[in-house]
Parts: C-alpha cells; sequence; structure tokens
C-alpha cells in the first residue's frame, strides 16, 4: 500500500500482515519502528485502524477512481487536496483548527471534565450558547461535536 498524507508527501510502499482483527505494519513516518492497529470495517468501502498505543483512529474510504502514474508532482498534489476536499478527509486537528478559526480563539471557552477529561462543555462567549459533548472517547472529538452544534445554532438565529 501507498498513502499520501496531509503533510505533503507519499509513503513509501507499505507491506501489512493481517492476523485475526489486528494489523501489523511498518509506523507511517518511522523508521523501523512496528506498529499494531486493531481492523474495524465500516462497511463495503471503509475501514478504521485504531492504533493503542497513540489512541488515534484513522479511517480509510475507497475511492473508486484511477490516479494517473504519468502526471506532475503539482497536477498529483492539486488532485489529491481537491479529493480531500470532495470526500471530507481531514483529521481531527484539522477539523477543530477550521472550527476555532471560525469562532475566533478568543470567543469561545473550553472545559474539560470527566474521569478521562474526555468531556468537553464549549460556551461561545458572545452568544452564550453552551453545547456538552461526552460521547466520544477523545477531547478533539467531543470539541469538533459540540462546537459543530454551536456552529448551527449561530446560523439558524441569522
Amino acid at each position: 500500500m501507498q498513502s499520501a498524507t496531509s503533510l505533503g508527501w507519499i509513503s513509501n510502499w507499505r507491506e501489512f500482515d493481517i492476523k485475526n482483527d489486528t494489523i501489523y505494519h511498518l509506523y507511517f513516518g518511522e523508521g523501523s519502528k512496528k506498529a499494531k492497529a486493531k481492523i474495524g470495517f465500516k462497511d463495503r468501502g471503509g475501514f478504521e485502524l485504531y492504533y493503542p498505543m497513540d489512541g488515534v483512529t484513522h479511517s480509510y474510504n475507497k475511492l473508486n477512481l484511477i490516479i494517473e502514474n504519468n502526471i506532475t508532482y503539482e497536477q498529483f498534489w492539486d488532485e489529491f487536496n481537491q479529493r480531500k476536499i470532495e470526500f471530507d478527509c481531514f483529521t481531527f486537528s484539522e477539523r477543530y483548527l477550521e472550527l476555532e478559526r471560525y469562532f475566533g480563539k478568543e470567543n469561545i471557552r473550553i472545559d474539560y471534565s470527566g474521569e478521562t477529561h474526555n468531556e468537553v462543555k464549549i460556551t461561545h462567549i458572545p452568544s452564550g450558547i453552551v453545547e456538552i459533548e461526552t460521547e466520544q472517547k477523545t477531547q478533539v472529538e467531543n470539541a469538533i461535536i459540540a462546537m459543530k452544534r454551536i456552529k448551527l445554532e449561530i446560523e439558524k438565529s441569522k
């Protein structure tokens, strides 16, 4: 498998070894460090890899298109970025930062609670709208959901 990332590089070819519900491979971006990930099938066209070592989940979706091998470097990245937008392939960090830019960092207050500090309470300071999210495993996922709800509420009131 070869993959392209939002960091702007294409990985070397990677060999995967699948045993039961776990995939073993060289970790992307790492030298020869081996990584282990749990496989979760979403549907016929996609799957998720959960990495216990850092608690990160990566989603993979099949794209029904052929990418030409004879295109230039610039063409590849232009098309890659277009597909990224079209198929909504953004990391949680990218989604969070986009929402933070939408609101303005100074206009939101974030409070974390819960045993694992994954419970998130977001207050939109100018409007006083408060959203609490606790369903997801990570702070960033819960913060994204809460900020999307606030964004919808603000847009409805306009």
